[in-house]
């Protein structure tokens, strides 16, 4: 069987950065991001001795007519798309277009929209099916059960006619180990690339997926469930030589949804990587409540050279009402930890969480002057589909847009509004953040410094002036 796996397309030209287990978002630095969740599909497929094609048509920068010819020639029976729901328009429609053309196919979609607005996205005609979580497994026992019946693979949803089917949520995977690395051979690796690795080629590496905490923005519980599962430490840096010394990429992102909740794998891990001497440089997630001086100290020793820490917001009480569970007071330690080890920290905070004025936007924005990351990034409270936080907005009439376009928690749009503020607000102080964080003297000083080539040069320039007005 021939199985096609495709990051869409952009019809409108923008640059969307998307991972299975992630929301998705536009790329605000036109950064693009490793297709790994479709490699991980692809290498389960080839290991049933199927024959496997990746397009990344944004990377790439297919236009749909593009994808068709290629699809006519490679003739899958079977089509799996990646969209997330501020592309989720654009994905459908391509899967219709792409169901025409070949009627005799089954096209499916995999990624956090789908998986947590079933009906709705199984109303659109070019859509078969849904991989709702553990995706490797179910699209295993799809191919396995090709042509028979499917209303026994669990973690599968689809229609038969008009009747729309879920089967429930497939068992956890016991041993991420046993999956197999991903086909990064099917991928364009050398057009993976953002300014913080220096505008070179990056991989993305899934140490571990499940996240125990509750935040009501976010939706990674469902394709992973709460409980962590970690691969070994051997496991991921077997995978790690496989990047360096197949793919000659030497800069990691590391995918976890908290690369550092347990200290001893981290610890084990650093030490491996030291005694390997595998020279990668990577980069990590944090909370700010699970770092210490001891694992930042041997993590800086193993080649990491940026934490990325989730503030959100300087207020507690706006912490409290989207069950962060955690104490603001973490956010200078945790970053202080970073500068002491010579890690570069980049912060993320968000605006217009419930219960957000004028007054917690600022004391937000004071926060993010005060910790003096390397870098930091202001996001708009985007109510995704499946959430809590979307809930709350729809049953408390906070939604002021249901056109998911627009559901994009980098763009310069809001789709909701708070008690006290109107989206507009939200919007406008964003705007304000990003100029008043970024466009003063010191930090553009700093900036020139660090530039590491011309290619750097020119991709930092064209974020100094999207800044400047407004579009980043």
């Amino acid at each position: 069987m021939n199985v096609l796996l495709l990051n869409p397309p952009s019809l409108n030209n923008k640059i969307y950065m998307k991972e299975i287990g992630r929301c998705g978002s536009t790329s605000s630095a036109d950064q693009l991001w490793p297709q790994t969740g479709l490699a991980y599909l692809a290498s389960m497929a080839e290991s049933l001795g199927h024959t496997c094609r990746i397009i990344d048509g944004i990377a790439e920068r297919k236009s749909l007519r593009d994808v068709l010819i290629a699809a006519k020639k490679f003739l899958p029976e079977l089509i799996i798309l990646n969209t997330t729901t501020s592309t989720f328009k654009n994905d459908s429609y391509i899967s219709f277009e792409i169901k025409k053309a070949l009627p005799g196919s089954k096209v499916g979609f995999v990624g956090t929209h789908a998986s947590n607005d079933i009906e709705n996205s199984l109303r659109h005609q070019g859509i078969d099916f849904i991989l709702v979580n553990e995706p490797e497994i179910v699209l295993k026992e799809i191919i396995m059960n090709f042509k028979k019946d499917w209303s026994s693979i669990k973690g599968l949803a689809y229609k038969k006619g008009k009747k729309i089917t879920l089967n429930g949520l497939h068992e956890p995977i016991d041993d991420l180990d046993d999956l197999p690395f991903p086909a990064r051979d099917k991928l364009p690796n050398n057009l993976y690339r953002m300014v913080l690795t220096g505008n070179m080629p990056f991989a993305t590496v899934v140490p571990s997926r499940g996240c125990p905490y509750g935040c009501t923005y976010c939706r990674v519980g469902l394709p992973w469930g709460k409980a962590i599962k970690k691969r070994t430490v051997k496991n991921v840096i077997l995978e790690l030589k496989e990047i360096k010394n197949k793919y000659r990429i030497d800069n990691v992102v590391f995918m976890a949804d908290t690369f550092t909740i347990d200290k001893r794998w981290v610890m084990d891990f650093c030490s491996s990587m030291i005694k390997k001497d595998l020279n990668l440089n990577w980069l990590c997630n944090s909370r700010i409540d699970t770092i210490d001086e001891e694992m930042a100290t041997l993590m800086k020793k193993a080649g990491n050279s940026l934490i990325s820490f989730g503030v959100e917001s300087g207020n507690q009480k706006i912490l409290d009402n989207v069950k962060k569970g955690v104490d603001i007071s973490y956010a200078k330690k945790a970053v202080q930890i970073a500068k002491n080890a010579g890690i570069k920290t980049f912060c993320y905070f968000i605006f217009g969480l419930p219960g957000e004025t004028k007054k917690t936007m600022t004391e937000t924005l004071a926060l993010a002057k005060s910790l003096d990351p390397d870098f930091a990034n202001f996001h708009i409270a985007t109510p995704y589909p499946g959430t809590e936080l979307y809930r709350y907005a729809k049953n408390n009439g906070l939604l002021v847009n249901d056109d998911f376009d627009f559901y994009d928690q980098t763009g310069n749009h809001a789709v909701m509004r708070t008690e006290e503020l109107s989206a507009k607000d939200i919007v406008r102080f964003r705007k304000y953040a990003m100029r008043s964080f970024y466009l003063n003297h010191k930090r553009i000083l700093r900036n020139i410094r660090h530039v590491k080539n011309f290619n750097d040069l020119v991709k930092k320039s064209k974020i100094a002036i999207k800044i400047a007005t407004g579009q980043a």
